[in-house]
């Protein structure tokens, strides 16, 4: 027997408990008690520190898990009020108002590669709902959910949420564009920045903030067109679009073309150049200001040879002139039409980026750790859309009810006079704890709910199953239960 009894001790050490405890059968008298005796405690041992770390484990997993889930739920929430907040027949339909939390969150789900949350979704929404003029146009509430995604897809690209809105304003509203042709405008902006070099916010921003000097171009094609055409000469001169079309404007009048040009020719005229305001008046924008620079250029050489006082005095009559600054004026005499990126030139209208590139760009301009957050979220809004799409739980709409139901109780109490002292945890547990929605939250989300109670089985499984003490089958049936418990108490929450 002595060597079954040390090859149970080198089985014991080494944590084999199946195999010692079969090499136990083998041994006899005192050296089987003993070794029954180290076994019981071993194992015992072994069994509680596992059972201790896996419960931390279990712990630490579901407090994370619940975190996780509070916050989201948090922002769920915060949704619903400011859309109550925000929109007078969200207030009064209650329905209508959970059917665009639930396609907020499906705009999520679908929005990981861009990094986008919930959260700043909702108050994208929010944002376009009060500044935009459709809001009270028929359609709104079709297009609302795209518009908001396409705007957050500017915003990756460094178009502000500001300067978007402007944008759709324009020619959604003021000039009548669908959002189709006003979104494809955006890309044109877009591809246009791209040609050019340029950023997309600045091209954006040009031309928001100077669109009045062509809003009285009929086409809006034409309007777009001439717009970014004088963006990337006034950028490529060193100077503003203010600038430019400033000067531009004063030959858009005969009277004022007269005026302008009648001085501006007396000083060319006597370094053997020539302006014809009649002429000038009758061409378009980009035409016009070659037109100005060639003949501005032509007598350039003779200022040059003039002598440093009547170099000086003939840009300062030149300026006086055109009300031009000494910087316009230089960049005026040395600017060649046609010098630009490719991009602005004469012919059909500008190409449009497409929405793939478009993504995919804003994508490249996401951080990684944006879009493992929005990943992570994308789980629990998609559990969120499918709940509701499935007829199982629309959680906006619960989350409203409980936020009523709560009102109410609390609300009945006060009117009842329930006051100071009186108004304490026993009287508004006992009015909560006869409404039925409340009931069936506590039985899933309360102490010893139904979701306690599968922690549990599962966690009793895990303990019995390393102890052999429980089969498959068994277990399964346990948990069958539990989530047949589950589904009724969603049905009544529903």
């Amino acid at each position: 027997m002595a060597d079954s009894y040390t090859n149970f001790w080198e089985l014991l050490n080494a944590d084999k408990w199946s195999s010692a405890k079969a090499k136990i059968a083998e041994l006899s008298g005192n050296q089987r008690s003993r070794a029954q005796s180290a076994y019981e405690k071993r194992f015992a041992e072994s069994k509680a520190t596992t059972s201790t770390s896996d419960t931390s484990s279990t712990a630490a997993a579901t407090s994370n898990v619940a975190a996780s889930a509070k916050s989201y739920l948090g922002t769920l929430e915060q949704i619903n009020i400011d859309l109550i907040k925000n929109n007078a027949n969200f207030a009064a339909n209650a329905q209508a108002q959970a059917n665009v939390s639930v396609k907020l969150a499906e705009l999520q789900g679908k929005s990981a590669d861009l990094g986008l949350r919930l959260g700043e979704l909702g108050i994208a929404y929010i944002n376009l709902s009060k500044a935009l003029a459709s809001r009270v146009l028929p359609g709104f509430d079709k297009t609302a959910i795209s518009l908001t995604k396409q705007v957050k897809i500017w915003d990756r690209l460094g178009i502000g949420v500001g300067v978007s809105t402007k944008h759709i304003n324009l020619f959604h509203t003021v000039l009548g564009k669908t959002v189709g042709e006003t979104v494809r405008t955006g890309r044109v902006f877009n591809e246009f920045a791209r040609a050019t070099g340029q950023d997309f916010a600045r091209v954006w921003g040009d031309f928001g903030t100077n669109a009045e000097r062509f809003l009285h171009i009929v086409d809006s094609n034409a309007m777009v067109r001439t717009g970014l055409v004088m963006q990337q000469r006034a950028r490529a001169m060193g100077t503003s679009i203010g600038s430019v079309m400033t000067l531009l404007d004063k030959f858009e009048t005969m009277d004022g073309a007269q005026q302008t040009g009648a001085r501006l020719n007396t000083t060319l005229t006597a370094l053997g150049g020539s302006f014809d305001a009649v002429k000038a008046s009758s061409m378009d924008y980009a035409e016009r200001q070659e037109y100005l620079a060639t003949s501005l250029q032509s007598v350039f050489p003779r200022i040059q040879a003039a002598g440093p006082r009547a170099a000086r005095l003939y840009m300062k009559s030149i300026m006086g002139a055109t009300n031009m600054s000494a910087q316009d004026l230089q960049a005026m005499m040395r600017w060649k039409p046609g010098q630009e990126l490719p991009g602005a030139t004469k012919g059909a209208p500008f190409g449009a980026q497409s929405a793939a590139d478009e993504r995919r760009q804003a994508a490249a301009a996401t951080t990684f750790a944006s879009k493992g957050a929005a990943s992570a979220e994308a789980i629990k809004s998609m559990g969120l859309v499918a709940s509701a799409a499935t007829g199982i739980l629309n959680f906006p709409r619960a989350l409203r009810q409980a936020s009523e139901t709560l009102g109410t109780a609390l609300g009945t109490l006060t009117t009842a006079g329930t006051v100071g002292a009186k108004l304490g945890g026993a009287e508004i547990r006992k009015a909560l704890e006869s409404d039925p929605l409340f009931i069936s939250f506590n039985k899933m989300f309360g102490d010893g709910g139904t979701l306690t109670q599968m922690t549990s089985t599962l966690q009793s499984f895990n303990k019995q199953q390393r102890d052999g003490n429980i089969d498959m089958a068994t277990w399964q049936k346990a948990v069958t239960k539990h989530l047949g418990d589950l589904t009724i108490i969603v049905q009544k929450i529903r």
